[in-house]
């Protein structure tokens, strides 16, 4: 005889993580061969109506499914770089490395 354990219920965390790995299954494209766009799509709308009822907030900027919270990139500025401070940059590292090797051929 077999003492099962004790099934516990399934925490928030518990829930939001299985959710989360089952979606993902469904867009690693595995078992996705032979399938329909119709099909495909279909697919798409249970897991959002199954994010829907697990109670995750899809913002503007943000979504967030229990303590889980992703949320776009500001920017706030854009910086510019000058190709010729690139080329700089690289021309001294060449410089550099020219210069270690020239002293380690010089010491032996």
């Amino acid at each position: 005889m077999t003492i099962l354990p004790e099934r516990r219920p399934e925490t928030t965390k518990e829930k939001t993580i299985r959710i989360l790995k089952e979606a993902a299954g469904k867009f690693s494209g595995a078992g996705d061969k032979g399938k329909t766009r119709r099909e495909q799509f279909a697919t798409y709308m249970s897991m959002i109506d199954n994010l829907k009822s697990a109670k995750a907030d899809f913002g503007r900027s943000k979504v967030q499914l229990g303590n889980l919270e992703a949320r776009s990139g500001k920017i706030g500025t854009v910086r510019t770089t000058k190709m010729t401070d690139i080329l700089d940059k690289y021309h001294d590292k060449a410089l550099r490395m020219a210069q270690a090797k020239y002293y380690q051929k010089q010491l032996g």
